[in-house]
């Protein structure tokens, strides 16, 4: 079973995505602050992250700078989590070592679905 960790400090927005989540064969792991989702990351290591671009805290860019660079391995999927849904933030968190985005809101009946096909890519 694959570890997935959701970065976002929207309480609604994570009850969503854990509840969308909860049929599929992820064990999920939430943290609301970019500092607190370093912790996390560390101490489970998931294979599979998103991340808020606006956390209140420590913003998205610097976390997944960190992820990629420092706690998680090469093959681990890490996704940013926006509403800044546009090609000029798909290319900026590209650069940082981001897999792909995902837009804010999502669509619950195609969000795992999303996760699935940038997690195919990355493996290609």
């Amino acid at each position: 079973m694959e570890s997935l960790l959701l970065i976002e400090d929207d309480p609604q927005t994570a009850r969503m995505v854990r509840r969308v989540l909860a049929s599929e064969p992820y064990t999920f792991h939430h943290a609301s602050t970019g500092l607190d989702g370093l912790k996390v990351a560390r101490q489970v290591l998931p294979e599979i992250v998103l991340v808020d671009l606006n956390l209140p805290d420590l913003a998205g860019k610097p976390v997944m700078l960190q992820l990629r660079g420092r706690i998680l391995s090469p093959a681990a999927t890490i996704i940013a989590f926006t509403a800044e849904d546009d090609a000029r933030t798909r290319r900026v968190v590209r650069g940082m070592g981001c897999d792909d985005l995902i837009g804010k809101p999502i669509d619950t009946r195609t969000f795992v679905q999303q996760i699935k096909d940038i997690i195919k890519r990355k493996a290609l």
